[in-house]
Parts: structure tokens; sequence; C-alpha cells
């Protein structure tokens, strides 16, 4: 099982034609599959406003599959994340955001992409991340661009090799 991260809480929706497509969407007391003992608290069968508060990414940290959610007055559960679709989007998309880089980042070489649902990450001619489009998703982008330049600044200190040189 992989771990769950807090997130800055935001607004989703179960909306009919999800429900159209599946018949019902069911929230689990826990964030496993029913044969690893997950009980289903709530059969969603109707059109239903969630706040999400926790996420769970898939073994590579990239993609949400879970969320944790509060629903009818403060009730909780998780539900498959691809089930859920941002307030006044289309289809489960998490609208466009400008993601800024710094002067300074952008001189080193670092570029984003956006994709659909997807937003990459570059370092000059290396794709250093493959990111889902989410409401943090400026922290994510940040967060990939740090790592980069903390590895990046060991290899320099080890090897004494910088990049472009």
């Amino acid at each position: 099982m992989e771990k769950s991260t807090k997130v800055e809480r935001y607004k989703m929706s179960i909306t009919e034609e999800t429900i159209k497509k599946y018949g019902s969407v069911r929230i689990w007391d826990r964030p496993q599959s029913a044969v690893e003992g997950a009980q289903i608290v709530k059969e969603v069968t109707e059109p239903t406003e969630v706040t999400v508060i926790d996420e769970q990414k898939d073994m590579y940290g990239s993609t949400v599959q879970r969320a944790k959610v509060r629903f009818d007055r403060n009730k909780e559960g998780w539900v498959i994340y691809s089930m859920l679709t941002k307030e006044g989007s289309a289809a489960g998309s998490t609208p466009p955001k400008a993601i800024r880089l710094s002067a300074e980042q952008k001189k080193e070489g670092y570029r984003v992409e956006e994709s659909g649902e997807y937003v990459l990450v570059w370092h000059n001619k290396n794709q250093i991340a493959l990111l889902h489009s989410s409401p943090d998703i400026s922290r994510k982008v940040q967060d990939s661009i740090e790592k980069r330049r903390k590895e990046l600044k060991e290899v320099e200190e080890k090897t004494g090799w910088k990049p472009g040189t």
C-alpha cells in the first residue's frame, strides 16, 4: 500500500455521467480493495459533492490513484480518483494553472509543458518528471526541480562535473 499525502482541501464531484457509466461509485473505509479487507462506507447513486482531504499516489508518486473524501456532513472515506470530477470542468480534468518558473530556473534550462491532464518538467533535453495535474501542481513542479538541483549538486561535489560543461 502506498502512503497517502495530506493536501490542501479542494472540491470535487461524483457526476451523473460517472454514475451512468459505472452504475454507482463506492466509497471505502480505507485505501484498499475488498480483497484486502476494505469495507464499503457508501455506494453513491446520485450526483454528490465531496471535499478531497488526502491523496494516495501510484507507486511512482506521480498520479493520484485514490482520494480520501469528506461527504454527507463530515463522513469520510476513500474513492478511486478517476471517479471524481473537478467542479466546473469536464471529465475529471483539473483546469490548467499558470506554473511559473523563476528567471534563475529558466536560465538553468528548466521548462514546463502541459499535455492534457499531465504536466511534463524538463531540464535541458531531459524529462525529469511527469506529473498529473492537480490543484497543488505548482508545488509539485517546484519539488521536482529542487530534487533535480540537489542531485546535480551532489554529482558536481563528487565528480566536479556540471551540466553544460
